[in-house]
């Protein structure tokens, strides 16, 4: 059944997914039915790639519910720690079930400020932690580049 629905809208440049964050996703997907849309990525040069917010969302519940948001720098999990997870997934009730910290690609928290890994139970309980090792330093700030082929096309 035609519905006159954009399901996939993509922005490329050079066959890899492109567009200026500032300007909105390189990549967003809609339900065929509804049209809500129901993921979004933020791509730079084929990479993952948003500053100020997360590169890939999922929604769910109509469209309005998170159900997860990744927060990527040049196509590495990376969001500074202070200011919360890299990665974020909700249940269908918009319940946080899984926080991840990452910084440049690896998971990695201060112990002092808590664990880098928080898996909680539907109901909000926390199921498991896990601390980054005392001691550890962070990953460096520019971590060893790493020659890539294009992202696949979704």
């Amino acid at each position: 059944m035609e519905t006159g629905v954009v399901v996939q809208e993509a922005y490329r440049l050079d066959g890899r997914l492109h567009r200026d964050p500032n300007e909105g996703p390189a990549y967003v997907y809609r339900d065929p039915e509804t049209g809500v849309v129901c993921e979004e990525r933020y791509c730079w040069h084929g990479r993952l790639h948003r500053e100020g917010g997360p590169a890939k969302v999922s929604y769910g519940g109509g469209g309005t519910v998170m159900l997860d948001e990744m927060y990527y720098r040049h196509g590495l999990l990376h969001r500074d720690p202070k200011l919360g997870p890299a990665y974020f997934e909700r249940n269908d009730d918009g319940v946080a079930f899984m926080e991840v910290y990452y910084f440049n690609g690896s998971q990695y928290r201060d112990p002092a400020d808590g664990p880098h890994l928080i898996a909680r139970y539907d109901d909000g309980r926390i199921e498991a932690e896990e601390y980054s090792e005392p001691g550890q330093t962070p990953p460096p700030r520019r971590p060893a580049s790493k020659r890539r082929g294009p992202e696949p096309a979704p």
